[in-house]
């Protein structure tokens, strides 16, 4: 049976955000992000997350969700929390963080670092 990318529910609405504090709404609108990424690539296969958008573009949903995992991991981890920890799928001085190198067979690992992170 071939992988495929897991559904995902939607947990978090946003309207009533003006009433809540920073924190919870900076974690509302993260949770809203994270769940409108995962519920476009739900139930495709790797080839079909690792399948550019339009040429002569490379932008993939795979690419996006690695992105988002090197994103993540960069700001919460690396700035907030100071930890001492290298990249996952790039170096600094590449610019794309995550977008380019995407490969259908790594899907279903790109997904655990997301979720990880």
């Amino acid at each position: 049976m071939t992988w495929t990318a897991p559904p995902v529910e939607r947990t978090k609405q946003l309207g009533g955000l003006g009433t809540v504090t920073e924190r919870q709404m900076l974690e509302g609108w993260l949770s809203w992000h994270r769940e409108t990424l995962l519920a476009k690539c739900a139930g495709l296969e790797p080839a079909q997350l690792a399948r550019t958008t339009v040429e002569p573009s490379n932008l993939t949903l795979l690419g996006l969700v690695r992105h988002m995992a090197e994103v993540e991991r960069w700001w919460f981890r690396r700035s907030f929390a100071g930890e001492a920890i290298g990249d996952v799928f790039t170096g600094p001085s590449d610019g794309n963080e995550g977008l380019d190198g995407v490969h259908a067979a790594d899907a279903e690992r790109d997904f655990g670092l997301f979720q990880t992170e």
